[in-house]
């Protein structure tokens, strides 16, 4: 059954730094009226599981870490599947690439053809454990969920007529 609804997942881990922006970035977005038009979700990783996670949406956005270093921290990195950049948990080595898992439900799902935005968030510290983002990465967490919500907006939301509703990292 298809869903009206859009899918804003978030991937990540908590306890790693700054490579759980994916999830922190849910919760702040989840506060916003994209709420209202999309379903949110957040998972440690990519992998085949995603499948049956998304085979019901006609539009995807995932949000997780990259680390290039060509970009400042904070910036976002708007990667679609034609030219697919490996982010950190869209490409696990123990598990089927992103792309390969995406061609794998085209195989399982005669109707699987969601619409995918992968926003890449570069980071600065990938390995490090803690429950906290490093305080470059923190420091802009608002704008990016305002730029990610901006993108949203263009391709769900002023469809609606529904305003964005601005929050503040400190609400979270």
């Amino acid at each position: 059954m298809e869903n009206n609804k859009a899918l804003v997942l978030g991937i990540g881990s908590d306890i790693l730094s700054d490579e759980g922006i994916g999830i922190r970035l849910i919760h702040l977005l989840k506060k916003t009226n994209i709420s209202l038009i999309a379903d949110f979700i957040t998972l440690n990783i990519g992998s085949p599981e995603l499948i049956e996670i998304i085979k019901n949406y006609k539009k995807v956005f995932i949000i997780d870490a990259i680390k290039t270093k060509t970009k400042p921290v904070g910036e976002i990195h708007c990667i679609d599947l034609k030219n697919f950049q490996n982010t950190i948990n869209l490409s696990n080595p123990h598990d089927i690439s992103f792309i390969d898992t995406i061609n794998l439900g085209k195989l399982l799902y005669k109707n699987f053809s969601p619409k995918i935005f992968i926003y890449a968030i570069e980071i600065e510290n990938e390995f490090e454990i803690s429950n906290d983002l490093s305080e470059q990465l923190f420091s802009k967490i608002t704008d990016i969920a305002d730029n990610i919500v901006y993108h949203i907006q263009n391709e769900l939301i002023n469809k609606k007529n529904i305003k964005y509703k601005r929050i503040q990292y400190e609400n979270f």
